[in-house]
């Protein structure tokens, strides 16, 4: 008895101890094989969006039978909150699909960096939202095809606004950058970025008002391609959901609530009124401003400033405390004994 213990402690004491350092990874653990990340991709989309899917219409015949809104009006208040508030269990699906999937954490999908940092970095992405739609509507008023009017009754609905587009914009972030992103980044880092806005942007192409104008069809197109690119590089540069989420918030809240303009052809209760007149090429028609070449001008050069970013990050030796890691290399995890904060 004596010689088993001895053997036993001497077994236990030449195994290498875990010793966290500032980024702590637990050892690695036996590898399993996994679907191929173009597979895993493919099936975050199809089985994300099929659950999305089945709650949003589940959400509609709850809302509609209890007498609030019928099918001949998809903008009722009632219905719309019910849809997105069904976005909520779709995020919950995609979450699920992540760790049985790529077998990460959801530190790895992006819900990294405690509750201060995610903070932090959604104020930056509401600041960089409003910058972003302050130059092309300032534009449109210098060229003349611009009227604003003030409305304060919508000022209550454009509050109530704030978390269902918090929602809706988070659930298209982890889903596209999240999920297909970061998976597909670890290996092919400009695969990633590139189908994922591709993605976006057929996740858009059956908005309202986006058929009403030839001209503004394109333009709407190319700029949902290319916001889609520019979260995407956002992301790539923090590996992180927050600042990418605050930024998506702050798109459509400031266009819809803040200064009365259609989000994808879809209009809100707003604190302004803007008005435009001319070519729909010049103010996005029935789409909004989205649909208009001055926001093309407008995400260009912002697009090319976060890539330059986002591909100087891949070169840093030290990543951002609590990332996931370089986008091409994956975590050597699960990362099972980690605790992540998320921001409630």
């Amino acid at each position: 008895m004596i010689g088993r213990d001895s053997d036993d402690r001497q077994a236990t004491d030449s195994t290498p101890a875990f010793e966290p350092g500032p980024n702590p990874s637990p050892p690695a653990p036996t590898p399993r094989r996994r679907l191929h990340p173009l597979v895993r991709a493919f099936a975050y989309l199809f089985l994300g969006l099929g659950a999305w899917t089945v709650f949003v219409i589940l959400a509609s015949f709850v809302v509609i039978g209890l007498g609030w809104a019928s099918f001949d009006e998809p903008t009722n208040p009632a219905l719309l909150t019910a849809q997105v508030l069904a976005t909520v269990p779709a995020i919950v699906v995609v979450c699920l699909l992540w760790r049985v999937l790529s077998g990460q954490s959801l530190g790895a999908l992006g819900y990294a960096g405690g509750t201060a940092l995610a903070v932090r970095e959604l104020l930056v992405g509401l600041a960089m939202g409003v910058g972003l739609l302050l130059v092309p509507w300032v534009i449109s008023f210098v060229l003349g095809t611009a009227t604003v009017h003030f409305t304060p009754s919508g000022l209550g609905g454009a509050l109530l606004w704030i978390p269902l587009l918090l929602i809706a914009a988070h659930w298209e972030e982890v889903l596209c950058r999240g999920a297909v992103q970061q998976d597909l980044s670890w290996r092919w880092p400009w695969l990633g970025l590139v189908l994922s806005s591709a993605f976006f942007m057929l996740l858009h192409a059956g908005n309202p008002g986006l058929a009403s104008d030839p001209a503004v069809h394109r333009l709407a197109l190319i700029n949902i391609a290319l916001a889609g690119l520019l979260l995407g590089a956002v992301f790539w540069h923090t590996r992180r959901l927050w600042l990418v989420t605050g930024l998506h918030l702050s798109w459509n809240w400031t266009q819809g609530c803040l200064f009365g303009i259609e989000v994808s052809g879809m209009s809100l209760p707003s604190v302004l009124e803007t008005r435009f007149e001319g070519e729909g090429w010049l103010t996005g028609g029935d789409f909004g401003l989205e649909g208009s070449a001055l926001t093309t001008a407008t995400l260009v050069p912002a697009l090319l400033i976060a890539l330059y970013q986002g591909y100087r990050k891949r070169d840093d030796e030290t990543p951002d405390d609590g990332s996931a890691g370089s986008p091409t290399e994956p975590p050597t995890e699960p990362e099972e004994e980690q605790s992540v904060e998320m921001l409630s």
